[in-house]
């Protein structure tokens, strides 16, 4: 079993998004 704290998550997500956001941005 893994455990994920919801700040790490949250974190995670966070990067994901602007991960996204900068490649919609490039496009």
């Amino acid at each position: 079993m893994k455990q994920l704290s919801e700040t790490q998550l949250q974190e995670n997500w966070d990067k994901l998004i602007q991960v996204i956001k900068d490649t919609f941005e490039d496009g």
